[in-house]
């Protein structure tokens, strides 16, 4: 009564006090209606549980007591263990969440060995506990179900164990290739180091990713050739450790290597100095090591003086931080590395240097070299410079810019930017020009001539004056023989006489360029108006008159129209000759002005 008294005292609900008094006094179903009208559903089951009534304790703990249900079914596991019922105790071990120690151990004590494998083969998702079972079998001598379990397990490392226990070293060979496990290859590595394998041992520390192991062997028996291999994967202290021993045997240039890579870049320089490994033709080499060794000015000269290929990679390890020099320092090392890479063609990398340097002008030049002329478009965008600007549009005009809207539209931009009226005006003349010769679109010509007209109002050159009246009167020619096109379908006579005017107004000896207009369009207009009225010797005259100013008929009239007024008047036809000089037509001697490309570019850029 006193000990039921004490343990009542610590429980705050007064029935269930009541109730655990009840219990010592043997009162146990008021017991059970107190605990349950005071809701220590806890108690309920420890009664429950206390009294052997576990279905009754275990439905409890499911419905109002879950934080004691897995210790309930553990403790009828236990009872059901000690009361004979291995099956039954095995359901609620699993419900407890024991079963991966108790199960075993239960079936292990038991000696159930028959069971205990069963259930770790068929039941048990546990790696360990199929490793534990594996031990088992092996110390027991049964070889063939311990590897069973361990390649279960996926403890290949015991597989190739016994393998090479047994002498099976094919078969273990065959596992660790399959397997791709490091562990497993490194204990096969070492079996065959300790039978002086060393070939087949160091193959496996290499899969094992081992090589310093490897290092070691490969340096104990002068394996020169897997020793650079192996080296060149392992750690930095690995890698300098073999550049040491190659040294001693004269092997300069691997010795180099491995000391660049293993961080000793002063030691690697030294010696290729010392070796001269730098008259061996191996320039490009040193240049690398005397790069990252940050002997960057021995490096340049190499590359000058070997023309060793310089890369963007090395440049931007030559290219010094901002904030290890001065300005002024780190802008002529960056010009120089430009120089070099423009030297040997990398106009692009010497570009971006220049442009690191802040030498826009530079940049711009090496660009133009490249032809790439959406970087000169995007370079000149933002360079903000007038000089570049000019540049930059010059160079455009060489292009295709009347095909490419872009190109034409970036042209009209650059020249704006750049306040250079006097060459938007020409570029617009050559616009009007080729709509003339290549397309006979006056209307767009026209267009394009009065915006060169704008243009040369607003220039500042001394011949600002002269060259808009030239202008004005290209336009008035020009305006004059639309006039005439637009009137030949309704007021001929108008139109012949137009044309007529515009003629007289032309000097015998006059281009096309000078006039505005093709002087051959002005014939053809009409050779085809009096054609199309059957008056061939109206059209004869014309022609006449056409080969009186010396221009060629074919690009203006269809030969079959001149046959047919020749023959109708019973005139033998004449074979046009090309001058060897400029024509109205456009045809040029090259020593008079051809259009060659790179002669253009190599007026806009300048060599520094």
């Amino acid at each position: 009564g006193a000990r039921a008294a004490r343990e009542a005292r610590s429980i705050e609900e007064l029935d269930a006090r009541v109730a655990t008094v009840a219990v010592h006094l043997g009162m146990i179903e008021d017991a059970k209606k107190l605990y349950t009208s005071s809701e220590r559903f806890d108690l309920l089951t420890k009664l429950y549980r206390a009294s052997g009534q576990w279905e009754k304790a275990i439905k409890v703990a499911e419905k109002s007591d879950r934080i004691h249900l897995k210790t309930t079914h553990y403790a009828y596991g236990q009872f059901l263990e000690k009361t004979g019922d291995p099956e039954g105790a095995l359901k609620h071990y699993k419900e407890s969440g024991t079963a991966f120690a108790e199960v075993p151990r239960m079936y292990f004590e038991g000696g159930q060995l028959e069971k205990l494998e069963s259930y770790i083969q068929t039941e048990s998702e546990s790696k360990e506990l199929q490793v534990w079972w594996a031990r088992y079998c092996e110390s027991q001598g049964d070889l063939k179900k311990a590897l069973g379990c361990y390649e279960h397990a996926g403890d290949f490392l015991s597989m190739v164990r016994i393998y090479c226990f047994t002498k099976d070293f094919v078969r273990a060979e065959e596992e660790v290739m399959r397997l791709n496990d490091p562990a497993a290859a490194f204990h096969l590595a070492r079996q065959f180091e300790a039978q002086e394998r060393i070939p087949e041992a160091i193959r496996y520390y290499s899969e094992a990713k081992r090589y310093s192991h490897g290092v070691r062997l490969a340096k104990k028996y002068e394996l020169d050739a897997e020793l650079m291999n192996l080296a060149l994967k392992s750690t930095a202290a690995v890698m300098i450790d073999a550049a040491d021993y190659l040294n001693e045997k004269g092997e300069h240039d691997k010795a180099a290597t491995l000391y660049m890579k293993g961080g000793k870049l002063s030691k690697a320089v030294e010696m290729c100095f010392s070796a001269q490994l730098f008259d061996h033709g191996h320039f490009d080499k040193a240049t690398k090591m005397l790069i990252a060794a940050n002997q960057h000015a021995r490096a340049l000269e190499l590359c000058v003086e070997h023309d060793v290929p310089l890369s963007e990679e090395m440049a931007e390890a030559m290219t010094p931080p901002k904030d290890m020099m001065s300005n002024e320092e780190r802008n002529l090392v960056l010009q120089r590395i430009a120089k070099i890479a423009k030297r040997q063609g990398s106009w692009k990398l010497a570009a971006k240097k220049y442009t690191q340097a802040g030498e826009k002008m530079k940049a711009m030049k090496a660009l133009l070299r490249s032809g790439d002329s959406e970087r000169i478009i995007f370079f000149a965008g933002v360079s903000r410079q007038k000089e570049v600007y000019m540049m930059a549009a010059n160079f455009l005009q060489t292009l295709d810019w009347h095909s490419d809207a872009e190109i034409m539209k970036s042209i009209i931009q650059f020249y704006t930017k750049a306040q250079a009226m006097d060459s938007l005006a020409s570029f617009y003349d050559s616009c009007a020009q080729i709509e003339i010769d290549e397309y006979r679109d006056y209307e767009k010509a026209l267009q394009a001539m009065r915006e060169a007209v704008k243009h040369l109002n607003k220039s500042k050159s001394d011949d600002k004056d002269e060259r808009v009246a030239t202008a004005q009167a290209r336009i008035l020619m020009a305006e004059k023989f639309v006039s005439a096109r637009l009137l030949i379908a309704t007021n001929p006579q108008q139109a012949l006489a137009v044309c007529n005017d515009v003629l007289m107004m032309i000097p015998m000896d006059a281009v096309d360029v000078d006039t505005g207009i093709r002087i051959g369009d002005v014939y053809a207009l009409m050779i085809e108006y009096w054609h199309g009225q059957r008056n061939h010797l109206e059209a004869y005259k014309l022609i006449e008159q056409m080969r009186g100013r010396k221009i060629i008929l074919n690009p203006y009239l269809d030969r079959h129209m001149i046959e047919e007024i020749y023959s109708t008047l019973g005139v033998p036809m004449v074979e046009d000759n090309v001058p060897a000089a400029k024509t109205n037509q456009g045809y040029a001697d090259d020593d008079e002005g051809g259009f060659v490309e790179e002669e253009i570019i190599d007026e806009i850029v300048d060599e520094d």
